[in-house]
């Protein structure tokens, strides 16, 4: 963890913390407002490929501007050479931490919640970028009842890094048939993984759902979910 200032931000202190690096509380001392930083671990910084990549998809976020995606500010990298992005503070919480917190979400407050995924979504897919990780915890829900898109392009880059020890990061349970195949990805691949987070919040159980990560690779590939369960 880091303390004191990376460029023109005074940490303040620890919001979160991933499989690729830290996201702080930090204040912007130049325009004087709070941000959401994220300081990825400096092991990219030693790997060219991964840095420019990771630059691009920043960029690439920061030119979106709607509603339903984070705000990306700025970006940088640390004296040690980690990158890191600088965003737009959300107050509110995940979608992860919404279904578990009383009173339970209405089915009507449910399906606001997809739609606007899905509007957030299908800019992003018009700007030419897919997500590849929709999954609760990328869906943030304001205090205002905004709905926003957390994390774009990292799966791309986190398989980049985690190929080498064979890891997949995130959850499996939401990945779509190409993705398992490890084939390339379109849009389309998000609005399956919308489709799985859809069947999750109305049935309350995730359609592909099972007790290791191979046999969730074959449900996903291999059957059709149950829509028995449906209200």
């Amino acid at each position: 963890e880091l303390s004191g200032r990376i460029g023109k931000y005074d940490i303040v202190k620890p919001l979160g913390k991933g499989a690729m690096g830290i996201v702080y509380l930090a204040h912007d001392t130049v325009l004087e407002r709070d941000v959401a930083l994220k300081v990825r671990v400096a092991s990219i910084a030693d790997d060219p490929e991964l840095k420019t990549r990771f630059e691009r998809e920043a960029k690439a976020v920061a030119r979106m501007t709607h509603p339903n995606v984070v705000n990306v500010f700025d970006l940088g990298s640390h004296t040690d050479g980690s990158p890191f992005i600088a965003m737009e503070l959300l107050k509110g919480m995940d979608l992860q931490k919404a279904v578990r917190t009383p009173p339970p979400l209405t089915l009507e407050r449910k399906v606001n919640i997809i739609v606007q995924v899905l509007a957030g979504l299908a800019h992003a897919h018009q700007a030419g970028i897919v997500h590849r990780d929709i999954k609760p915890a990328n869906i943030f829900i304001n205090q205002d009842g905004t709905v926003k898109i957390m994390d774009f392009g990292v799966a791309r880059l986190t398989t980049a890094s985690m190929t080498g020890t064979g890891n997949i990061v995130g959850t499996a349970d939401y990945m779509s048939p190409e993705q398992v195949k490890g084939a390339r990805v379109d849009g389309r691949s998000d609005v399956f993984s919308v489709g799985c987070l859809l069947h999750e919040m109305v049935t309350g159980r995730r359609p592909f759902h099972a007790d290791n990560l191979m046999a969730i690779f074959y449900k996903i590939t291999h059957e059709e979910p149950s829509f028995d369960t449906l209200p």
